[in-house]
């Protein structure tokens, strides 16, 4: 039998390495030493001291007991751990699924939703191009406004759904800018004219006859701030402002820089940053006298992010804003030195 009054430390380290015939000691709960150690002996739970007053024995006893008890806290740990992270990934994916079956349910209703609309607009305008009565004309502009003006709601709902959902695309084509600029002024300009304002497409500088951009987005991107503007705007001037410049060892694109200023109530400082969130607009009265669904600038933001750029404000308070990006756009190739001079303030 080992004479475990003398036995020494370096074996007892041996045993603890090698992680063989371990056990709690019957006498001291939570204590783990080797069979060898605790058979037949007795230790005081204060002290740890072996019965043989063996003090290096007890030493080793104290340190492997920290030691095992360390592990074990660190395995507990990382047991937790892992199954807080599992369960934080299993419901990120639910909330995923859950908000793109959102998504695809507004698209899919939106969508149902604006082919009768479109059945009561066109049927409206061909009514009041027979020869109704003065009132009933009158009741006919009401239906065919309101219904454009829902229409134009339940396009904003489905462009955002489609954009959570990540079913929007892209389709650059060959537009001829100018022609696209001035269709642009052509859709706002009566709602501006209703409110007695000045309506302005200023270009300062020589731009490229034909760009290849997804019109119908920038199209949509530029109608949303112009009639932004003018919802905004009492008195005054709205302009759309168009700037071009050059980047460099690079014939084949063109930066251009588009803004809308306006001469209205402007955004308070602290507003600013609430205005590019979904469904909402700086004001509640604002709001409830003008109508929309506060979608506006969230779509068009996106819209700039998937052409690699975003949507930037200037605002004053009683004084107007300015709204602007910088996009880079590729020049149409057997053209991109082609550039046309266009009077300012057209």
């Amino acid at each position: 039998m080992l004479n475990y009054t003398i036995l020494p430390i370096f074996a007892l380290i041996s045993v603890h390495l090698s992680h063989q015939n371990w056990h709690k000691c019957t006498f001291l709960p939570d204590v783990y030493v080797p069979c060898e150690v605790c058979h037949g002996k007795r230790y005081n739970r204060e002290t740890l001291e072996v019965t043989c007053k063996d003090k290096n024995i007890a030493e080793v006893l104290r340190d492997i007991t920290g030691k095992k008890k360390a592990e074990e806290t660190l395995l507990e740990t990382n047991r937790y751990l892992e199954e807080t992270t599992y369960r934080a990934k299993n419901m990120a994916a639910q909330a995923e699924m859950a908000n793109r079956a959102k998504s695809e349910f507004l698209a899919n209703m939106s969508h149902e939703i604006r082919t009768p609309l479109n059945g009561v607009i066109g049927f409206s305008d061909i009514l009041m191009e027979t020869e109704p009565t003065e009132s009933q004309s009158h009741y006919m502009k009401i239906v065919y406004t309101s219904a454009n003006t829902l229409l134009d709601m339940v396009n904003d709902v489905l462009d955002f759904s489609k954009i959570e959902a990540g079913r929007l695309e892209l389709d650059p084509e060959i537009t001829e800018l100018t022609e696209l600029l001035y269709q642009i002024k052509d859709v706002v300009k009566y709602k501006a004219h209703e409110k007695e304002l000045e309506l302005k497409l200023n270009i300062v500088s020589d731009i490229p006859q034909h760009i290849i951009v997804d019109n119908l987005r920038l199209r949509q991107i530029l109608i949303n701030l112009l009639s932004n503007a003018i919802k905004f705007t009492e008195k005054g001037e709205i302009e759309l402002k168009i700037e071009t410049f050059t980047i460099p060892d690079n014939t084949h694109e063109i930066g251009l820089t588009f803004s809308v200023k306006d001469t209205g109530i402007g955004i308070a400082e602290e507003n600013i940053g609430k205005i590019f969130d979904s469904f909402s607009q700086e004001e509640g009265s604002i709001n409830r006298r003008s109508g929309g669904t506060g979608l506006g600038l969230t779509i068009s933001n996106r819209l700039l992010e998937m052409m690699g750029s975003k949507l930037e404000l200037e605002s004053e308070v009683g004084k107007g804003s300015t709204f602007y990006f910088t996009i880079v756009l590729p020049v149409k190739k057997e053209e991109k030195s082609i550039l046309i001079d266009i009077p300012e303030n057209s």
